[in-house]
């Protein structure tokens, strides 16, 4: 198969124009300061993009706020925007949400936040607005570490992974143990909806944000947004959408919904499993790996593809 041929599959025309239709004004500023090839970027374009006028950014120390938060002289965004710590992020947009509903003033508060902050430092804040119902969308934006601060773990670095804080050598090798599969985690708080997305298939990304903007203004949303990191996960400049675009195929990171923890689906399922091998040999990340490892990495990958798959054909509607 051509290279033109490839584009043409990937890209094509009405999947293109429907994601154009439904887009609206750009909310974010061309002169940021993201790594080159920085797929959070991508994926905080979108969600702007979609959001309607009334949104109310939320952002914590990290990578996503250094993308709307600008400068004294002005911000690089057009939508307001409130910073708080990543240990209280969603309870300072409950407290958002609750003043506009007791009010009677429009508004829709959005947190935009790392996965250091939604599985780590925040998560209690996060699984406390999620299990109250509080009328909000949570997009984390998963980058697999703390890239900000030195590219160190987070619960939801994958296992065996090189990081700052798991480097490998003679003793260390990786990360010890899988990563926190959050997404399921928040669904299971039986919230209006929970999603994952990626930057690769972004006619699926755009139905899910306007799925989550709606849920969110009767009950809690969550979006989490895989967000691949040049920096941190050492890969070249021109791979973030194809690194994106494996991790999907390969299972690793599944396209799924769900709906008050009741219903859950597939939004996209590989017609060809792409074999894991190739999803990690993209990332020097990874390059330690021994077959061993390896095969225990796509153990995990099936693990938890199985308890989505299991979900999926359960109705617990019935």
């Amino acid at each position: 198969m051509t290279k033109t041929k490839k584009k043409r599959e990937l890209f094509s025309f009405p999947k293109t124009k429907r994601i154009k239709e439904l887009l609206g004004k750009e909310r974010l500023s061309h002169g940021i300061i993201a790594c080159q090839g920085c797929g959070m970027e991508i994926a905080i374009r979108y969600v702007l993009r979609m959001l309607d006028d009334d949104a109310i950014l939320f952002g914590v120390p990290g990578c996503s706020i250094l993308m709307f938060m600008g400068t004294p002289e002005g911000s690089y965004t057009t939508l307001p925007w409130m910073m708080g710590a990543m240990t209280n992020i969603a309870s300072m947009a409950t407290g958002v949400s609750r003043y506009l509903q007791k009010a009677g003033k429009p508004g829709l508060p959005v947190v935009l936040a790392g996965d250091g902050c939604a599985a780590d430092v925040g998560f209690q804040s996060l699984s406390g607005a999620a299990e109250r119902g509080e009328k909000m969308l949570f997009v984390c934006l998963d980058n697999e570490g703390y890239m900000n601060t030195g590219m160190q773990r987070s619960s939801c670095t994958p296992a065996y992974s090189w990081t700052s804080t798991t480097p490998v050598g003679q003793k260390a090798k990786g990360k010890k143990g899988d990563r926190k599969y959050l997404p399921l985690i928040i669904a299971l708080h039986n919230v209006a909806y929970t999603a994952t997305a990626s930057i690769a298939f972004l006619d699926d990304l755009v139905e899910k944000i306007i799925k989550a903007k709606k849920a969110a203004r009767e009950g809690f949303a969550y979006l989490h947004i895989y967000c691949p990191c040049v920096t941190g996960w050492r890969f070249p400049l021109d791979k973030t959408i194809e690194v994106a675009k494996k991790a999907v195929d390969s299972n690793y990171f599944p396209l799924w919904e769900s709906e008050y923890g009741r219903v859950f689906r597939f939004t996209y399922e590989p017609k060809k499993v792409t074999p894991v091998e190739d999803f990690l040999k993209l990332m020097n990340k990874f390059r330690h790996l021994t077959e061993q490892e390896i095969k225990e990495f796509k153990e995990l990958v099936e693990v938890n593809y199985k308890k989505i798959k299991h979900l999926t054909e359960m109705n617990l509607e019935n």
